[in-house]
């Protein structure tokens, strides 16, 4: 494990190669399994165990890019999964990201280490004619948390992809409620778009939140999950966008800032846990490279 420290926050990040001991979906690089402030509070927690379909081995802040060459594949063959390596297609299916996939891990090198700064590398490995190398770096100062994610097409064909951080977050621990508060003001037509998505357990999720100006409000505690959506047209051209989650109880709060306009928003809940994937797209052809960064502040205040 590795540990970043400000006078004010404190990041703990798993060892690659234990990452991939448990996970086919999320990359295992500068993937973060607690945020500690003022080491009262903490933000991380994991992906549940008991919902229908298996855990993807989730935990923190871990980040996942979505490229999908299944459909591109013939079953038997090798597939690729940035971030994470060859995976072996087993079945007609496109990537199922709770699936043990059987696979030949990329390469993940530690470049740099300081206190409050850490980056790693995954080499590439050309498979079906894709390949790219990716730099993930992550940085601290006083209660903030930086992420850089660079990407290079080394490949011979032109890749399209989603990256997004899931945000396993909660406040530290406490369950979901009428105290909590996730704030979206870049989000358009939030009133008749957010409510979409289905809620699993079965109630429908306009049971289980209130929409408010710019916002939403779990209406009670619920164990089950839901999610939601935004679409690119439900999310206005302004960067960077922001989202802030907030318990006031508590008085605790996490502001993410994304610094690109994003493709989609998907956000995901469970019993105590409020999480934003706000997903970064982009295309990018053999030999170009892209790179782009998120930030997330963490803090508190005195409640009476």
């Amino acid at each position: 494990m590795y540990v970043l420290k400000s006078n004010r926050l404190r990041i703990e990040i798993q060892e690659p190669s234990e990452v991939m001991n448990f996970t086919s979906r999320f990359d295992p690089t500068c993937f973060i399994t607690e945020v500690v402030l003022d080491q009262s509070m903490y933000f991380a927690a994991s992906e549940p165990h008991n919902m229908t379909e298996d855990s993807s081995g989730g935990r923190g802040l871990c980040s996942e890019f979505r490229f999908d060459a299944f459909g591109e594949a013939a079953v038997g063959e090798w597939v690729p999964k940035p971030g994470i390596g060859r995976l072996k297609k087993v079945d007609e299916k496109d990537f199922v990201h709770s699936r043990k996939y059987i696979k030949e891990p990329f390469q993940h090198e530690l470049v740099d280490l300081h206190d409050k700064r850490i980056s790693f590398r995954t080499l590439p490995e050309e498979c079906m004619g894709y390949a790219v190398e990716t730099r993930r770096t992550a940085a601290v100062e006083e209660n903030s948390l930086f992420m850089t994610i660079q990407l290079k097409n080394t490949g011979f064909k032109e890749i399209t992809f989603r990256e997004y951080c899931h945000n396993f977050i909660s406040l530290d621990g406490l369950a979901l409620g009428p105290d909590y508060l996730l704030e979206l003001p870049n989000a358009i037509n939030l009133q008749s778009n957010v409510l979409k998505g289905p809620d699993f357990g079965g109630t429908g999720s306009r049971h289980l939140y209130d929409v408010e100006e710019g916002a939403i409000r779990p209406r009670y505690h619920n164990p089950g999950p839901a999610v939601f959506e935004l679409q690119e047209g439900d999310i206005s051209r302004k960067v960077p966008f922001v989202w802030r989650l907030s318990h006031a109880g508590a008085g605790v709060s996490v502001t993410g800032t994304e610094y690109f306009r994003p493709a989609e928003v998907c956000i995901w809940s469970y019993d105590h846990m409020l999480c934003p994937e706000v997903n970064f797209k982009s295309t990018v052809a053999p030999g170009e490279e892209v790179v782009w960064k998120r930030q997330w502040t963490f803090d508190k205040k005195e409640v009476n």
